[in-house]
């Protein structure tokens, strides 16, 4: 959220969340949905700055799909 919010640093945001996603899942946590609404308001950011090439390669590196 630091980096989201403060430093408004996409990749380290959405780095951090993917992580935290992958935890939530294994935990079958709650907390998925919160991150999944993160991954997405980042994709937003990213998708404006012409990043989402970067964006992709980031939820790969996680082993995450993107829809």
């Amino acid at each position: 959220m630091v980096y989201y919010n403060n430093k408004k640093d996409w990749e380290n945001a959405l780095d951090n969340m993917c992580k935290a996603y992958n935890l939530y899942v294994a935990q079958k946590s709650p907390y998925r949905s919160d991150a999944e609404k993160l991954i997405s308001l980042i994709h937003g950011q990213m998708k404006k700055e012409n990043k989402e090439d970067k964006f992709n390669k980031i939820l790969k590196d996680n082993n995450i799909r993107s829809n």
